[in-house]
């Protein structure tokens, strides 16, 4: 699929919110885990499944142009503060065969 400028506009701004989305669910968790309570089911699924996204959408990023402004290469902060959040003592990637659906949802793309 081509990465139309339009389409990598939409996989930024997905990004920005699953990333903002993936740190407040892991950060409940924590809380939940340090007070011993243990974490619902339903909480550890949706953080699979936002992870898997998180993991498919900076896959399609790799084929967009950077932003205008942005330079060809991220920093390597923002590497590393990425790397944090797809790289996590919780990635779950079974969910991987459950994200198509929702990752399609999310941009408009279902048929």
């Amino acid at each position: 699929m081509n990465n139309t400028p339009e389409r990598c506009n939409q996989l930024r701004k997905l990004h920005e919110q699953l990333t903002t989305q993936v740190k407040q669910l892991r950060e409940n968790i924590d809380q939940a885990e340090r007070e011993g309570v243990v974490a619902p089911v339903d909480m550890i699924n949706t953080l699979k499944t936002l992870q898997s996204s998180l993991r498919r959408v900076s896959q399609q990023l790799e084929g967009c142009p950077p932003e205008s402004g942005e330079n060809t290469a991220p920093p390597s902060s923002a590497l590393q503060q990425q790397a944090k959040v797809l790289q996590s003592t919780r990635w779950f990637p079974e969910s991987a065969q459950n994200d198509e659906v929702l990752f399609d949802d999310l941009l408009g793309n279902r048929e």
